[in-house]
């Protein structure tokens, strides 16, 4: 299987609009392979003391070090603290294992110029083919805001809906990530031995689950009042209050309905090959 159709900005408009239309997420055809992408070319991403090798090698004993720490805390830590006698937990000696390792990982990242990184987006299969125009037209369009930003050179989105489903109450990217590649060239992801987070930020790192609901409830009775103004300043003709009434409860169940039963990976930033 190839690596997937891509376009190559800057692009026209008619180049634009003839790849989305070839490449809809959302078909779930993966004849071309497991991505679409969508490149500058941009090779200013890379820092000038751009070292992924160093970084592995010198990374690697980092992460022995955090694995023998692990090893130490779960034998000889308890399972559980106390505030009050101001003792702490495994759970806790992890996370300060984790703080440390990071903080040491992210300064070799510094020393040797691995400075990018990339979005996750979990988008439904209503939704990707949205969310994945607007993401192309902003890296491929010359004057796009991310192609003027100068510092995403790729994105790319998966072909296929292979992803669990989604917690209807969740935001419709359901808790998009920031992740550095240095994890990825480390070999960390959600399985590693070690239980550390893959990612360095989530929603939820910025905004309680309450948080996040009372602002989606405010959005949607923001949205719902505007259609209502609007149908009621003017209403089509022929249409009766009945037609407006049927009309504001589609668009209500469409707003609380589940969402759909696939995902598909989007990310935006991805890291190019050298």
């Amino acid at each position: 299987m190839s690596d997937g159709l891509s376009l190559v900005g800057p692009a026209s408009e008619t180049a634009i609009n003839s790849f989305l239309e070839l490449c809809k997420p959302s078909e779930n055809n993966t004849e071309n392979g497991a991505w679409y992408w969508v490149k500058t070319g941009n090779r200013r991403a890379f820092h000038k003391e751009y070292n992924r090798e160093k970084l592995v090698t010198e990374g690697t004993k980092l992460m022995e070090a955090l694995m023998n720490e692990c090893r130490r805390i779960e034998p000889e830590e308890p399972v559980f603290g106390s505030k009050k006698k101001g003792k702490l937990g495994r759970r806790e000696f992890k996370e300060n294992a984790y703080k440390i390792f990071n903080t040491d990982v992210r300064n070799l990242a510094k020393k040797h110029g691995v400075l990018s990184g990339k979005w996750l987006f979990f988008p439904n299969a209503k939704e990707v083919d949205d969310i994945w125009r607007k993401i192309v037209e902003a890296i491929a369009i010359p004057d796009g805001p991310l192609a003027r930003f100068g510092r995403v050179p790729t994105a790319k989105v998966s072909t296929s809906g292979s992803l669990p489903k989604p917690d209807p109450n969740v935001s419709t990217t359901s808790e998009p990530k920031v992740k550095p590649p240095r994890h990825s060239f480390l070999r960390i992801d959600k399985d590693h031995a070690s239980g550390i987070p893959v990612n360095l930020w989530s929603t939820s790192d910025f905004m309680t689950t309450h948080e996040v609901n009372l602002a989606l409830a405010k959005y949607k009775t923001a949205i719902k009042a505007a259609f209502k103004a609007r149908t009621r300043a003017a209403p089509e003709k022929g249409k009766s209050s009945q037609d407006e009434f049927y009309a504001l409860e589609v668009l209500k169940r469409k707003m609380d309905s589940p969402r759909g039963t696939k995902r598909r990976k989007l990310e935006v930033g991805a890291t190019p090959s050298r």
